[in-house]
């Protein structure tokens, strides 16, 4: 595969992101988050159920963390909508494991897939087609809006990605944005107000401003790891627990090397005891939300041993700690405040990371 292929890829990002929001801004966008929102607020709605594969399965963290930080939280004004809760199942499970006949009405069944067409997805929604499950509440997320998924769904909502040289690239992020709008929706708020369509618009300039200096900045990574990566840990929480699945799928597809991705919590509760000299990780923090549990496992990599930690976050308190210890970590502080989209900006830098360290052992032409 050609490096310069997988850049073209990378540096199309902001294109396609743009893509999807000049779509959702247009009428017939407008109109089917519109037409989505009114149909998630009937009161027999009691549950939304994301099912997908792999990175739409990643992606779906997002919105499924917005969901039920929403729904189970009086500070934004929504009591009347704490009834409804989100689950999340990977695609494989909900085919082998899910019973439909224990649902009652109540469910709404939201497929997320790069192609919609896939075996997985047919299989998925045959089972519930089988059991009598109301195809109005099976809803779809693919960008081919010709595909089986899109003839399938009630409410169909493109992504509107194009085409990608490296599958889970434009698809991922731009599944994140989609995800965003119609969480938004299912919240029955506009789904793209002014404030938002800004905020959009300014993750959208920073990515690209990214790009354009993404060698210095990916050098910058690379010399502070150093050349013999032998293990990495993606270690993250809340909405980007997303950017660190993706990122160890595509690390260990494409670099070869040992990596997982695991929650601060998991990761503080024993794992911790392998930080040794050899030690590399990049901590992913979103939001400033148990910060002093953010604080507590970076003192313990940084004083167990001298592993080497890249932290990147959007918090000026994490930025400063980490700056304390430069020998340690690396920081890289972003200017997105948007707990649901910075996975969208965390995921872009990592992509440079992955594939340069990936051409750097000869994977890549």
């Amino acid at each position: 595969m050609n490096f310069d292929s997988i850049l073209n890829d990378l540096l199309t990002i902001p294109k396609a992101l743009l893509k999807s929001l000049k779509y959702y801004l247009s009428p017939e966008g407008k109109e089917k988050l519109e037409s989505l929102r009114r149909d998630a607020q009937q009161q027999k709605i009691k549950r939304i159920m994301l099912i997908g594969h792999t990175y739409a399965y990643f992606a779906s963290i997002t919105i499924f963390r917005y969901l039920n930080s929403k729904y189970h939280s009086k500070i934004e004004g929504h009591e009347d909508l704490t009834k409804k809760i989100c689950i999340n199942y990977e695609l494989d499970e909900f085919i082998s494991y899910y019973n439909p006949l224990q649902d009652t009405g109540e469910t709404i069944y939201l497929f997320v897939s790069r192609s919609g067409n896939s075996n997985e997805i047919q299989k998925a929604i045959h089972k519930l087609l089988n059991s009598k499950i109301n195809p109005e509440h099976i809803w779809g997320v693919s960008n081919d809006t010709s595909s089986f998924l899109s003839s399938n769904s009630y409410h169909f909502l493109p992504i509107n990605f194009g085409t990608e040289e490296i599958t889970g690239t434009k698809s991922y992020i731009n599944a994140i944005l989609v995800l965003y709008l119609i969480g938004r929706s299912i919240m029955n708020k506009d789904a793209l107000p002014d404030i938002r369509e800004d905020e959009i618009r300014r993750l959208i300039f920073e990515i690209k401003l990214y790009g354009q200096d993404w060698q210095q900045h990916t050098k910058n990574l690379t010399d502070f790891f150093g050349e013999n990566i032998d293990n990495l840990f993606f270690i993250s929480k809340g909405a980007s627990l997303s950017t660190a699945y993706q990122a160890s799928l595509n690390f260990k597809a494409y670099t070869r090397t040992f990596c997982v991705a695991i929650s601060t919590g998991l990761f503080l509760n024993g794992p911790f005891q392998i930080v040794d000299d050899s030690f590399r990780c990049v901590l992913i923090i979103g939001d400033e939300t148990s910060i002093e549990e953010t604080k507590r496992l970076i003192d313990l990599i940084t004083k167990k041993g001298c592993g080497k930690m890249i932290l990147l976050n959007n918090s000026r308190k994490l930025s400063s700690i980490g700056r304390s210890n430069k020998k340690n970590i690396f920081v890289f502080e972003h200017t997105i405040e948007n707990t649901y989209l910075s996975p969208i900006f965390e995921i872009y830098t990592l992509f440079y990371l992955i594939f340069q360290i990936a051409k750097n052992q000869g994977v890549f032409e």
